[in-house]
């Protein structure tokens, strides 16, 4: 079973009751410097990204750009981002309230991911602009329900892991085999044994093309 739930992504329109769960005075400020200007000069990536603009639609029918936003307006994008949250951490409940119903619950190894984070105006940028941990640090919580897990049931791991680990993890537990075209590990060991599998990367490299075309959208 895949379950795909689209939101959080922009328009950030929470539905109620979820749009009035967070108020927006208490939420904290984004992080970022004084000014645009002082971000660009951290890394030739992030001043072509701010050359070309950071402009998307954060609510409907806003086409400002992200450093035109107050902060008082980011609290409130932020609340109705934390709303739709919380409406997807609701859905996921209901799944998993279906499958006790059902019997099936001790039965499943569950997955849960999410595609990328989103910057909300830290460092003044948007969506999964840049290369910091607000955009790339995401969560991937796992269930296995076989006793041989309990050891490491509510544990965290600290080891980098990636996407491209989840596929080998799941032909592991199925006993299939894994294609060598695969670039990821198996996250097995760590929910059998909880401890790191030895020779485990130490480190994480992407690479990212910015060599924007003129009037090229980033999104």
């Amino acid at each position: 079973l895949h379950l795909s739930l689209i939101n959080p992504p922009p328009p950030f329109l929470a539905p109620e009751p979820y749009n009035l769960k967070y108020c927006p005075s208490t939420l904290p400020a984004s992080v970022r410097p004084l000014s645009v200007d002082a971000e660009t000069k951290v890394h030739p990536y992030l001043a072509a990204v701010h050359a070309q603009g950071t402009g998307r639609p954060l609510v409907q029918n806003d086409t400002g750009s992200i450093d035109a936003v107050t902060d008082e307006e980011l609290r409130l994008l932020k609340a109705s981002y934390y709303g739709l949250i919380s409406e997807l951490d609701d859905n996921v409940g209901r799944l998993i309230d279906s499958l006790k119903q059902v019997g099936e619950y001790d039965n499943t190894l569950i997955v849960f991911t999410s595609d990328h984070g989103e910057m909300m105006g830290d460092h003044w940028l948007r969506g999964k602009l840049g290369f910091y941990d607000g955009a790339y640090r995401i969560p991937l919580i796992m269930r296995d329900p076989r006793p041989v897990a309990d050891g490491s049931r509510g544990s965290t791991v600290t080891a980098f892991t990636e996407h491209v680990d989840v596929a080998p993890t799941l032909l592991d537990y199925f006993a299939l085999c894994i294609p060598r075209q695969c670039d990821g590990l198996s996250l097995r060991a760590f929910l059998e044994n909880s401890t790191t599998p030895e020779c485990w990367r130490s480190s994480v490299h992407f690479e990212h093309d910015f060599r924007f075309g003129v009037g090229k959208s980033l999104c």
